[in-house]
């Protein structure tokens, strides 16, 4: 295992460890539906694995290497790709989506590939033509602190299968629809941060006495 991972199990005297990151925050009730979370279904479409243990999780998962994506130190192909799961973002009806008694499998739904993704902040443009409300889902989980505009306006901001989702109505007009996470308390801690920064710098700025220093003769 290495010398400083038995170090430290024989310093401190460590018998057993299980350590893990990896974690599933609790997203918002369903607005749309009542359809609970299933991992299977949301796991992404693409993916970049980093060790084997990963790549044969990938394979067990249904993934295949993408044939000329970019190789790793090793030589093999950095990306993988599972063709049965749910885009990043995709439309389904309205009424689908209400009824619908588990996540809809990828034949169900129409992928959507006008996106563009910056931090915090997601872009989608669609067009309803279907002549009936449409759900637009972006894989992306539903907390407190997301937003949707429609085409600059507020709209209201649904969460379907634990997504962010917005309804769009069915006028066969384009849209763009601008998903943002703003969570309260990161903008409060970062507005005290400033406010902390900008005292501090004051305090810094503030004029200093001068001091003599007298010296006596002898």
């Amino acid at each position: 295992m290495g010398y400083e991972i038995i170090n430290e199990f024989q310093t401190y005297h460590i018998r057993l460890s299980n350590i893990a990151s990896d974690y599933i925050p609790i997203e918002n009730p369903p607005t749309i539906g009542d359809v609970i979370y299933f991992p299977d279904r949301l796991l992404a479409e693409f993916a970049v694995p980093g060790y084997p243990n990963e790549r044969a999780f990938l394979i067990d998962n249904g993934y295949r290497l993408v044939v000329g994506s970019p190789r790793h130190p090793d030589g093999v192909p950095c990306l993988y790709q599972n063709t049965n799961l749910l885009p990043y973002a995709f439309a389904l009806p309205l009424r689908s989506a209400e009824t619908l008694p588990e996540a809809p499998t990828r034949n169900l739904v129409t992928p959507i590939d006008t996106v563009e993704q910056y931090p915090g902040v997601v872009f989608v443009a669609v067009q309803n033509t279907t002549g009936e409300a449409l759900v637009v889902t972006i894989q992306e989980r539903a907390y407190p602190g997301s937003s949707v505009r429609m085409d600059g306006q507020e709209a209201r901001i649904e969460s379907y299968i634990g997504q962010l989702a917005v309804i769009v109505p069915a006028d066969n007009q384009p849209h763009v629809l601008t998903f943002e996470y703003r969570p309260p308390l990161l903008m409060v801690g970062g507005l005290l941060t400033l406010l902390a920064a900008a005292a501090f710098t004051g305090y810094l700025l503030l004029p200093k006495g001068k001091v003599i220093n007298q010296r006596k003769e002898p």
